[in-house]
C-alpha cells in the first residue's frame, strides 16, 4: 500500500491569490478595512502587539483604489494570514476626513497625506507605533499578481526592521 504524501505548504502570496480567487468579490466589500481616525489608540496597539502598521492611502472616484481594496488589503484582511504580521488602516483622505493626533488635536487626511509626501493614491506606507515611516512608500497598482508580493516584501522588511531596531523613542506624529 503507497503511503499517502503531505499536502504541499503554500507561500502566503500564493495561498492570498488562491483564496482571492475562490470568494466573489461581493463578499469581500461587506469586509471593513479599519479606518485611521485616532492616532494614540493604534499607536498603542501596534506597541502593545509589538506590530508595524499598514497606512492604505485611497481617495474618492479612485478605481486603482478599489482595485488594490478588492483584490489585494481586503483578502489580506478575511484570511487572517496578516494579523500576526501588520496593523492595517485606511487613511480616506477627503476634505471631511479627519485624525485625531496625540495631544488630541484634529489633522484632516490631506494634510496627514502630506506629511508621508502621498500625493498620488493608492500609496501604501508602513509605519512603527511612533508612526515614523519604516521603508519606501509604494505607488500605485501595477499587476495585482505581483504586487501582492510588493506587499508581502513592504511587510517582511518592516518587521526586520522592527525586530533589529526594537522600538524607537523618536515620535513622528
Amino acid at each position: 500500500m503507497k503511503a499517502l504524501s503531505p499536502l504541499p505548504v503554500y507561500s502566503t502570496r500564493f495561498s492570498l491569490l488562491l483564496f482571492f480567487l475562490l470568494i466573489p468579490l461581493t463578499s469581500l466589500s461587506a469586509v471593513t478595512i479599519t479606518p485611521l481616525q485616532d492616532i494614540k489608540s493604534t499607536s498603542d496597539l501596534a506597541a502593545y502587539r509589538k506590530l508595524p502598521i499598514l497606512l492604505v492611502f485611497t481617495t474618492d472616484g479612485c478605481p486603482f483604489c478599489e482595485k488594490l481594496k478588492d483584490h489585494i488589503i481586503r483578502p489580506m484582511i478575511l484570511s487572517n494570514d496578516y494579523d500576526q504580521r501588520v496593523i492595517i488602516n485606511e487613511v480616506h483622505v477627503s476634505h471631511n476626513n479627519t485624525i485625531m493626533l496625540r495631544d488630541e488635536r484634529q489633522l484632516n487626511s490631506q494634510n496627514f497625506a502630506a506629511k508621508y509626501r502621498v500625493r498620488l493614491f493608492p500609496t501604501l506606507v508602513m509605519v512603527d507605533e511612533n508612526f515614523c515611516p519604516l521603508s519606501e512608500k509604494l505607488v500605485g497598482v501595477n499587476t495585482l499578481e505581483l504586487y501582492s508580493g510588493r506587499v508581502d516584501d513592504l511587510i517582511d522588511k518592516a518587521q526586520q526592521q522592527y525586530a533589529q531596531h526594537g522600538r524607537v523613542v523618536k515620535q513622528c506624529l
